[in-house]
């Protein structure tokens, strides 16, 4: 597929370091790690050829030591929904860079269970500077890299390499600059556009459509729940970071006019006690108690996630890079894709941000050039076009196009994009708009707010003083 020889730049030699039951395994096979890419309303278009990234300018081979080791952490592995485009990524990348006339990197990659055990490890980490040299920084992992000065600013590589720079975009480089002495301290891999999906035949045997206001989503829940469609209307978790409920909170209060989509594009909010933001959690607390599954009070998205797949519930809010698992016959029974449709929030509203994306640890300059030609590689335009086509991630910029084979093959994600051009309102998520504290202490407060000995104001009250233990981070 490629001319390797004289373009390749860097080989890879993976040791997977796996961890099953205590027991550390080494895998001397390639494995494939998270590149994810995003996707803008203009997207659609005709597919275009892609070449794959030339050489870093980084150095000659004789400036260069004989090999880097790289240590990478990651939770993208096994039944993960990026999985496939992980493997995928990491074929193609031993492939062509295979060390013929290049330096050697060698990833020592190390796996975790899930996103928040990895955010829980690597903020310890972050205290004690043992990072590893590529980490990603949600969770407050890179406000606390950045605090103790331990995060390398990578603009001088991205000023060097001007066609990359194009690839990544200026919207991404902005956000990833937003630090008070103005360094680009993470690279994003991906556009988060997020709306919801909804079981097409749930929705007609109950006499409902998709809902244009909050009351109207109010009331297909109740009728969702009367009609016996399903064993509940919506999928809600408030384990791990509480995805699909803060989904929907999120929601509510940044479609809630001028005030609420304000709160929701600020970073950081200090206070919680808005109006808003009380009301949407009144709308929250009667979801949990009425129209979510049971186990929804201290459950992890893969159960939510189930619930859906296995056609009980009728409702699931996430974004489109889960299209794939509908027509995983391992995930989903055959024909199920057929009965999702995809929908922006009511008031047309939809998440819309950059993902937070890769960051480097400070460590020598030979392991922080490595771990820049890494990064760039999961993040270049051909990087976002694998994610684009195994996982259903929106790149970064408009000039990564859809091919008509992803078109026939995901029509649910050319649905998505359709409805893009429509949406009224922009804004963040929980995450993204909270201190850290603030948002660890909503899935310990959630369980309060569902049995209803906690009141939405009570709660609010709460995620102010968690708020002020925060305050000192040095983001703007």
């Amino acid at each position: 597929m490629f001319n390797s020889s004289k373009q390749a730049f860097v080989a890879i030699e993976i040791i997977l370091l796996n961890k099953i039951g205590g027991v550390i395994m080494k895998l001397k096979s390639v494995v494939v790690f998270a590149l994810s890419v995003a996707m803008a309303a203009s997207v659609i278009g005709c597919a275009s050829k892609i070449a794959v990234p030339q050489a870093s300018s980084l150095g000659t081979n004789k400036d260069l030591p004989a090999s880097v080791t790289l240590n990478i952490t990651t939770f993208r592995v096994g039944t993960h929904n990026a999985a496939v485009a992980e493997t995928r990524y990491f074929k193609e990348f031993q492939e062509y860079y295979n060390g013929v006339d290049r330096q050697k990197i060698i990833l020592n990659v190390e796996e975790m269970p899930s996103d928040s055990e990895y955010y829980n490890q690597l903020k310890t980490r972050a205290s004690s500077n043992t990072l590893p040299d590529v980490f990603e920084g949600n969770g407050g992992v890179l406000e606390l890299a950045v605090q103790n000065k331990i995060a390398v600013d990578m603009r001088k590589y991205v000023d060097a390499d001007p066609q990359y720079k194009a690839e990544l975009g200026e919207g991404a480089i902005a956000d990833g600059s937003k630090w008070d002495d103005g360094g680009l301290y993470n690279i994003s891999y991906g556009l988060q556009a997020i709306g919801y999906f909804y079981n097409k035949e749930m929705y007609e045997k109950a006499g409902i459509t998709v809902p244009k206001t909050w009351d109207e989503w109010m009331s297909n829940l109740e009728k969702l729940k009367t009609s016996g469609v399903c064993k509940a209307p919506i999928s809600l978790m408030t384990g791990e970071n509480g995805w699909t409920t803060n989904l929907v909170l999120a929601s509510i209060v940044g479609t809630s006019g001028e005030a609420g989509n304000k709160f929701m594009t600020t970073k950081y909010v200090k206070t919680f006690t808005a109006p808003e933001f009380v009301n949407a959690l009144e709308k929250v607390q009667t979801m949990l108690q009425k129209y979510a599954l049971p186990d929804a009070v201290g459950s992890d998205y893969a159960t939510a996630a189930n619930h859906f797949l296995n056609k009980e519930t009728a409702i699931f809010p996430n974004g489109p890079w889960m299209t794939p698992d509908f027509s995983n016959p391992e995930k989903a029974a055959a024909g199920f894709a057929n009965k999702v449709g995809i929908a922006l929030y009511p008031e047309d509203g939809s998440i819309s941000q950059f993902e937070r994306g890769y960051s480097i640890a400070k460590s020598t300059s030979e392991k922080e050039d490595a771990a820049f030609n890494f990064i760039r590689f999961k993040t270049n335009a051909y990087g976002q076009k694998i994610h684009l086509e195994d996982a259903g991630v929106l790149p970064l910029t408009s000039k990564i196009e859809m091919s008509a084979e992803l078109k026939e093959k995901n029509p649910l994600l050319v649905e998505f994009v359709g409805l893009l051009g429509n949406i009224k309102y922009k804004y963040q998520t929980i995450d993204v708009v909270s201190y850290p504290t603030s948002m660890n202490a909503m899935t310990t407060l959630y369980p309060k707010l569902a049995d209803g000995s906690l009141s939405a104001q009570a709660m609010a009250k709460q995620l102010d003083l968690e708020a002020k233990k925060d305050a000192g981070y040095v983001i703007k």
